[in-house]
């Protein structure tokens, strides 16, 4: 069975989030809405999704979802997603989930009232370039790290080695906790 979606957002909605779901063996793009009047036709003809809608709220009752992409502005994100899980729908926000902490708790209970899940969009971690990136910092400091280890080794010890002081492991860190890890 496929993960019955829709997508409030004819911006990256429409360009980022329906090419992949059209894609994904595992989903179904069902539906798209938009609140600009005619956005989410033009875009469902050009896409080939079935059903279009002026009205966010109009698709996720008319139309059977399992799934809601919001990718919206952020000041409608918190009532977009309280709505999607209210009507039995789990719910992929893009970023930022809201405005503040606040929001993001009322959309965190909601979630956890209706059993639903609520999770925020990272994909540009996933690009093909980004790895590459990734791959390379890592290998770097992987070559540093075993640098710095051998200065260390060969009795330097005026010289205080990134590895040793943890720069490197903090540097590490910050990355991994940034999300780009």
């Amino acid at each position: 069975m496929k993960i019955r979606t829709g997508i409030i957002g004819t911006g990256f909605g429409a360009q980022v989030h329906a090419p992949i779901l059209l894609r994904h063996p595992e989903f179904e793009l069902k539906a798209i809405s938009s609140i600009r009047a005619g956005r989410a036709d033009k875009v469902s003809k050009e896409l080939g999704i079935p059903f279009s809608f002026d009205n966010w709220k109009e698709m996720i009752d008319e139309v059977d979802l399992d799934l809601v992409v919001i990718a919206s502005e952020p000041a409608s994100h918190m009532e977009m997603t309280i709505y999607a899980v209210n009507s039995g729908a789990n719910v992929l926000c893009e970023k930022p989930p809201a405005l503040n902490d606040s929001q993001v708790t009322e959309m965190n209970k909601a979630a956890e009232l209706q059993n639903k899940i609520v999770s925020i969009n990272f994909e540009w971690r996933y690009l093909p370039e980004r790895q590459a990136i990734q791959g390379y910092v890592h290998a770097q400091w992987m070559l540093y790290n075993d640098l710095s280890k051998a200065l260390a080794n060969e009795g330097s010890e005026w010289l205080p080695t990134l590895y040793d002081a943890g720069i490197v492991q903090r540097i590490m860190d910050k990355v991994r906790a940034n999300g780009t890890r």
